[in-house]
């Protein structure tokens, strides 16, 4: 056993040149490692839990957006319920709260699917900056039906302490709307 650990002792270096390289591969990686830690560490994974009420007919479209209470400073859209182009044209108060982004689409694609049918419950995991929690932000939920009636802010959601857990009842076609993280 001491013969084995002696030879590993005296093992050959590498090459400066191999040594050189991988320094200069391992510190690009250790890097990037560090990097993704501290973006994973400044978000927060949030699950929010939606119910649409059971008095109507068709699919509820409902957008999950970021903004500060006064909604002047809209910071993401993080889900939209309803993945048609026509969807957009009903999303009147998301819209204007985004700046009248000129490419609307862009920004929930990926980020979408079906609308929501009536006594559905919709589960979302999203990952929302800690900076935005206890700094006056709000999740705002607006619904729409197609040729129906419009609710922009039809549910408001604080971004503090005291919204973790608590259902927030909606008014329009949305019955409440849930944060846990």
């Amino acid at each position: 056993m001491a013969e084995l650990m002696s030879a590993f002792a005296f093992a050959p270096r590498p090459r400066s040149g191999l040594r050189r390289f991988l320094r200069a591969s391992l510190s690009p990686l250790a890097l990037a490692l560090a990097l993704g830690l501290a973006d994973a560490a400044a978000a927060r994974e949030v699950t929010i839990t939606a119910r649409a009420i059971d008095r109507f007919v068709g699919g509820a479209y409902v957008i999950f957006y970021i903004t500060d209470a006064d909604r002047e400073n809209y910071q993401a859209t993080l889900w939209a319920a309803g993945d048609q182009p026509r969807f957009v044209s009903e999303a009147r108060h998301w819209w204007r709260a985004t700046g009248h982004l000129e490419d609307r689409h862009a920004e929930y694609d990926g980020r979408s699917g079906p609308s929501m049918a009536r006594r559905d419950v919709l589960e979302l995991s999203v990952e929302i900056a800690d900076e935005l929690f206890e700094a006056g932000f709000v999740l705002r939920v607006d619904s729409a039906l197609w040729d129906g009636r419009t609710f922009g802010s039809d549910v408001v959601v604080p971004l503090t302490a005291d919204a973790n857990g608590k259902p927030f009842e909606g008014r329009g076609y949305v019955e409440s709307v849930r944060l846990d993280w």
